[in-house]
């Protein structure tokens, strides 16, 4: 089962889609209270009938409220954007990383096409909001600027604000904080539209505070930028593969990175097969006799089961199971198990990997992701290193395709399978917490130095 569907990815805007001239009005294409509400009672209905995780952390009758209140505001015709902005306030309430809500296909293809995008990359530090890679024509907006206002608003609001309107796991915000920063350029437009110039009240590293005005530019010219600005190593954009590993120099060390589990874009975006991947790694790697693997997980999103559940076979040195429990709404919606083979005991393959593994995870560390390192540290297999992850260690859904709404056709997951990871675990809403906490200073985040890899590498050499 895919535990994260694909179409997230479709935040990244990686289309290429070429949209007809008729087409070239989504930005600003309104739509009638009557269609928005249609549009809304459908999408209600279909995570009121099939969610199996909607009332897991706050109450029916909340949840009915929340929705009724979406609802009634539906009385002016709206936008894509000023609908999708309005049924995004349901997520602190839902808590259910896998209610991902989205802005119809065409309308992301044509974003990709023809909006103009916000041309810096930030970072969250100390609550400001600070400049990491400057893709403008703006010289003067170095890395380590401060943005205090961007379009009339304080930047520390307007980050409570996009973390609110994210999907997240129960109370942990790891996953939204994550996302913001690291997408920023494409959630502030699909929340507040894409303007051709952005007003900014900025603070530089001199200590100067300038009012200027700053122009959007295409997205494939921010791409083109950021290539030339910071190696690709640490720019997740940038891979030409998805998995990928490498033996270090003059050490018994090897590094595996993972960077989805997900079989469409393994297979059609990077030509790659998983267990091929992984299986030329472990041969090689039992065959030169490697001390130490480094899996380097940050960011990556989630996907199949089934890789996780592959790899955990080349790595476990036991009998395991992936899920506790798996269980659906009926009709009568009562939660029933349906396992579909994914509850079932595994054995450990015989060539596997028995090596020290180190795991390095992080808050977009999520889905697929969280449940093999928490597979992992529940074996002990593993030391985790780095931040705790997003989602949750005990339970989660999972999903395929989306369900679309009639008129704008915004798009909700169909999440439909209750996830039991570990049910001798309290549901307290938490991700996988790292063995080794390490976080960058703010110093590092700016000059984009990747100071977890460097400590890990380092503790594992000494060793």
């Amino acid at each position: 089962m895919q535990l994260f569907s694909v179409a997230l990815t479709a935040l990244l805007l990686t289309s290429g889609l070429t949209l007809a001239k008729a087409q070239q009005s989504l930005l600003n294409q309104t739509f009638t209270p009557m269609e928005l509400k249609e549009d809304w009672l459908s999408l209600r209905s279909w995570m009121e009938n099939h969610h199996p995780n909607l009332y897991l952390y706050t109450s029916k009758s909340v949840i009915d409220s929340v929705f009724d209140a979406v609802e009634g505001s539906l009385t002016q015709p709206m936008t894509v954007i000023q609908f999708y902005n309005r049924i995004s306030t349901i997520q602190p309430y839902v808590k259910d990383g896998h209610n991902i809500l989205l802005p119809s296909e065409k309308y992301q293809a044509y974003c990709n096409d023809h909006a103009l995008y916000f041309p810096l990359t930030v970072a969250w530090l100390e609550g400001n909001m600070v400049v990491t890679q400057n893709q403008s024509d703006e010289p003067i907006l170095i890395p380590g600027t401060i943005i205090q206002r961007l379009n009339g608003r304080p930047t520390d609001s307007l980050f409570d604000d996009m973390v609110d309107r994210l999907m997240r796991d129960g109370n942990n915000l790891n996953y939204p904080e994550y996302m913001v920063p690291n997408y920023f350029r494409t959630f502030y437009g699909f929340f507040f539209g894409f303007p051709e110039m952005h007003e900014l009240t900025v603070k530089l590293p001199d200590g100067t505070v300038r009012n200027m005005r700053l122009k959007a530019l295409p997205l494939d010219t921010i791409k083109h930028r950021r290539k030339t600005i910071i190696p690709k190593r640490y720019d997740r954009l940038d891979y030409d593969k998805a998995i990928f590993w490498s033996t270090e120099p003059n050490s018994e060390l090897a590094v595996l990175n993972i960077r989805t589990w997900h079989p469409d874009q393994l297979k059609k975006q990077y030509k790659q097969s998983f267990k091929k991947e992984i299986d030329d790694c472990i041969e090689t790697l039992n065959a030169q006799k490697t001390a130490a693997l480094v899996i380097d997980l940050r960011g990556n999103q989630g996907g199949e089961a089934d890789y996780g559940i592959y790899l955990a076979k080349r790595l476990l040195n036991e009998p395991f199971t992936y899920f506790d429990d798996v269980k659906k709404l009926n009709k009568r919606q009562e939660l029933v198990e349906t396992s579909r083979g994914l509850t079932r005991t595994y054995k450990p393959i015989k060539n596997r990997y028995r090596g020290k593994v180190v795991l390095l995870v992080d808050g977009g560390s999520y889905s697929n992701t969280a449940i093999f390192a928490a597979l992992l540290k529940k074996h002990k297999r593993a030391t985790i290193a780095g931040t705790e992850t997003g989602g949750s260690r005990v339970i989660l859904a999972g999903g395929g395709a989306y369900f679309k709404s009639p008129n704008t056709q915004v798009q909700v997951l169909k999440a439909t399978h209750r996830m039991i990871i570990n049910k001798q675990q309290a549901i307290t809403g938490s991700g996988v917490q790292p063995d080794l906490v390490f976080k960058p200073t703010p110093e590092q985040v700016i000059n984009n130095k990747d100071v977890l890899w460097e400590d890990v590498l380092l503790m594992l050499i000494e060793k």
